[in-house]
């Protein structure tokens, strides 16, 4: 019996060894959050790997070996319900420390019943109450877990552990039946205490593998479950973040096309009161100008530096006001490469209602691509102002719209024209009036696109073709834009 006993849990020392590596390489837990549960498994399969080297060298060291290997045992098997108790709620290190603790002074006083030779049937009695106490916690709290993932892992684990509390069960029997009965009295004389104690150690060792297995085994399909549901929402929270900053994109260039329209509507009201505010120091400037001019040579020093002051004083004023009013027309860009004909579908599709109101039809073919460099908020309100002028000036003579955007040696030429040549010299005398900011036709607002294509390096003027007349715009063109 002996000569086999070692190479037999040597064997399993080394499995256990094989699942230790596993775990401490590769920690498996279903929650990642806690880090301390990655640990379990390999203090678990370690405590059982010795364990089963103590088994192995009983013969040799005699009964300070089973104590040792009951003491690592009982260790793994409070490690195994740490383990899965981690899968339910996160566990602390002060849990973990004092079930240690507890197991430590459990075999502590195991030991003390055997050297103060205490009554067999209370050693026997305490030990299966112990070892079963534990694999029961296990069980319990393997019932928490919901069956919906790794049913066939929790399956092998429960039934590993039902056979493990009926071994241990067993085994006490075996021992206190040889040691009060003087021989197995279920069995009679037919198989001897040694025999059936080896037998009942390997089971409980091999049931032992197989629930450790089972517990890698669920931890890997539950971990890896957990990371399928995880890059599934990190894409549904990804299109949801594109869609939420296309809305806040669109959120502001609204705001920002309602702010500089809001300024281009109140520019009537701006301009007189900028009026009366540079007028005013300018005034002063003049009067005081004109009566030192005057009196000169008759003024101390004193007075000359005094209206000199004042004078300094009129054109600081005149200055705040001015950067004042720049300020409150900044408005903030964001320039990229745009396609022109790609501007020019978003333009004329909004106007799709006023062309079927008024009866005009629109004559536009989208060509290849061709790139400017710019805001495309900005040149969008260009071109909605240029089209929106032409269809106020258009009558019941002008039934077309021909829109053209072709390449020029360095930049891009946009067309909008009219059919016909009527009204020539009036249309063109209102396009020089609205380009040059005359008070008159601040409404007319060519002046406000015209500022933008120049901003943007262009230019803006009366096209006049065989085919009609209107307005061409010319931006710089980018050669290299995909």
């Amino acid at each position: 019996m002996s000569d086999i006993i070692g190479p037999v849990y040597i064997a399993f020392a080394l499995l256990f060894a094989g699942l230790f590596l596993a775990s401490f390489l590769r920690p498996y837990s279903p929650n990642p959050a806690n880090a301390l549960s990655l640990r379990l498994p390999s203090v678990g399969t370690f405590l059982a790997a010795m364990a089963c080297l103590c088994i192995a060298f009983v013969p040799v060291l005699g009964t300070s070996a089973r104590l040792l290997a009951t003491t690592f045992m009982l260790g793994s098997y409070a490690a195994l319900f740490l383990w899965v108790r981690s899968w339910n709620q996160k566990i602390h290190l002060t849990l973990v420390t004092w079930t240690f603790i507890a197991i430590l002074s459990a075999n502590v006083f195991n030991a003390a019943l055997l050297v103060f030779e205490a009554p067999l049937a209370v050693r026997v009695l305490y030990q299966f109450l112990l070892g079963a106490s534990l694999l029961l916690l296990v069980f319990r709290e393997l019932r928490r877990i919901p069956t919906k993932l790794g049913a066939i892992q929790l399956q092998v684990i429960r039934w590993s552990l039902a056979a493990m509390i009926g071994l241990i069960a067993s085994w006490c029997w075996v021992v206190y039946a040889q040691q009060t009965f003087g021989g197995v009295i279920i069995f009679r004389s037919n198989f001897s205490e040694p025999w059936l104690a080896f037998v009942f150690r390997l089971f409980l060792t091999v049931f032992l593998i197989m629930a450790y297995v089972g517990a890698l085994a669920y931890s890997v399909e539950y971990l890896n479950d957990k990371r399928i549901k995880t890059v599934i929402r990190l894409k549904h929270a990804e299109s949801e973040n594109q869609l939420l900053v296309k809305t806040l994109k669109e959120k502001d260039d609204f705001l920002r096309t309602v702010s500089f329209s809001v300024r281009s509507q109140n520019l009537p009201a701006i301009m007189g009161s900028l009026t009366h505010e540079i007028n005013q120091p300018l005034g002063a400037i003049r009067l005081n100008a004109d009566f030192l001019l005057a009196e000169i040579d008759n003024m101390a020093k004193d007075e000359q530096a005094h209206l000199l002051s004042q004078l300094v004083q009129g054109s600081e004023a005149i200055s705040h006001v001015l950067k004042s009013f720049r300020r409150f027309f900044e408005v903030s860009s964001e320039h990229q490469a745009i396609d022109v004909n790609d501007l020019l579908s978003d333009v004329l599709r909004g106007w799709q209602a006023v062309f079927s109101h008024k009866s005009v039809l629109i004559d536009f073919e989208p060509q290849a691509p061709l790139y400017v460099f710019g805001d495309r908020l900005q040149l969008e309100s260009a071109l909605t102002i240029v089209v929106e002028r032409l269809l106020d000036w258009m009558d019941h003579s002008n039934t077309r719209l021909q829109i053209d955007c072709s390449a020029a040696v360095d930049g891009v030429v946009v067309q909008v024209l009219m059919d016909g040549l009527g009204r020539k010299a009036e249309f063109i005398q209102m396009f020089e009036s609205a380009t040059q900011g005359g008070v008159s036709s601040f409404n007319s607002g060519l002046w406000l696109s015209r500022a933008i294509v120049e901003h943007h390096g262009g230019a803006l003027g009366v096209c006049e073709v065989t085919e009609g007349l209107g307005i061409c715009l010319q931006l710089p063109r980018m050669k290299d834009a995909k």
